[in-house]
């Protein structure tokens, strides 16, 4: 009885080994080019639009048929931006990296945004690419600033940079003191690299910090809980 049992449990686990071993397909021929053309050719019509529009706009999605528009001060508003970067470093044409220039400075003014955490997908796209892409050397102190007001977020009680504000919007229906979402660990990448460009690079070789440009690494473990799994942040703040 046992015996049978046994090479029974041995045969189920045989046919779930081998029935969940992933199935691999040879990528079609051309696949990746196909769609870098696609996508060029999409960006291109919708370039087409804003330039008999006159004046630089930048999309989000498309909403009852059309093309819906938004302010530099919204979550996506790196995206588009970020998007013509990615082609430009695809096809190494020098039509992109203009088009991409013409959309990352009109967000000028993101890197003064207080009011939530979304500065790291808004400026990480857009200025972040156009340094590491396009090598626009000239933009590193706005991913600087940026990173100083997203740092007058950080809340020093949990020891967390705060996602939204509570006193306006849906946030403020919710009841929370300080919500943060998983979404504010892309802010890592903005905070290391405006440490790398700024004087407080010096924390990474342990030496030395000067006093008026004060980095401290933060490593929390604040019980923050999400989807029954505990959240844990790192973040280096510049005050």
């Amino acid at each position: 009885m046992i015996r049978s049992l046994c090479s029974g449990l041995a045969l189920i686990a045989g046919i779930l080994l081998f029935s969940c071993k992933p199935v691999t397909r040879p990528e079609p021929a051309g696949f990746v080019e196909e769609n870098i053309q696609f996508a060029d050719s999409q960006y291109r019509r919708h370039i087409a639009l804003t330039d008999e529009a006159g004046k630089v706009l930048n999309p989000r999605t498309v909403q009852d048929g059309k093309i819906r528009y938004i302010p530099p001060e919204d979550w996506t508003s790196g995206f588009f931006a970020g998007s013509l970067w990615y082609l430009y470093e695809l096809t190494g044409d020098e039509y992109w990296k203009g088009k991409a220039i013409l959309q990352t400075e009109v967000l000028d003014t993101v890197q003064y945004l207080t009011w939530h955490h979304d500065v790291g997908f808004m400026v990480g796209c857009s200025y972040g690419n156009g340094i590491r892409i396009g090598g626009v050397e000239s933009w590193k102190p706005v991913v600087v600033q940026a990173a100083r007001s997203l740092s007058t977020r950080f809340r020093s009680v949990p020891g967390l940079i705060q996602s939204w504000n509570t006193d306006r919007g849906w946030q403020a229906e919710r009841g929370w003191e300080c919500p943060v979402i998983i979404d504010n660990m892309m802010n890592l990448e903005l905070l290391f690299h405006a440490t790398k460009y700024s004087l407080c690079r010096l924390l990474f070789s342990g030496s030395f910090v000067k006093e008026n440009c004060t980095c401290r690494t933060l490593i929390t473990m604040p019980g923050l809980v999400l989807k029954g799994r505990p959240v844990v942040e790192s973040h280096i703040v510049l005050s």
